[in-house]
């Protein structure tokens, strides 16, 4: 994986999670996040945030996918996913998007970049 890809993955991950952007790459991210949302903030370049190295950063961000995703009628139908979080690795399954398999924390971090590009583009 490329600095490049983090960087502009954990754009686009902050992005979705609702952080307030500061400038090109920059957020405020709470300071005990995912823990806890009112704790303050600090700011932070994206690919700082850790969501490629940390599966308690990149989980909560699949789970929010998976809320956002499901809540719609039409898209529940189509799509089935399932995290399974075992030591570092994590099985996705997400048949209709062509994503499925038994992941490292590197794989899986791409994977939710392409579920948020796809979320973006057909969900919002």
């Amino acid at each position: 994986m490329t600095e490049k890809e983090i960087l502009e993955g954990s754009d686009l991950i902050c992005g979705f999670m609702g952080f307030e952007k500061t400038e090109p790459f920059h957020y405020k991210v709470p300071n005990l996040f995912p823990y806890k949302e009112d704790s303050g903030w600090m700011e932070l370049r994206a690919d700082a945030v850790g969501f490629d190295k940390d599966w308690n950063l990149l989980i909560p961000v699949f789970d929010n996918l998976r809320v956002a995703i499901l809540g719609d009628v039409q898209t529940r139908s189509k799509i089935f996913a399932m995290v399974n979080v075992v030591y570092k690795h994590c099985l996705v399954e997400w048949p209709h998007l062509g994503l499925a398999g038994r992941l490292d924390i590197n794989g899986s971090f791409l994977k939710v970049v392409d579920l948020v590009r796809w979320y973006n583009e057909n969900c919002k």
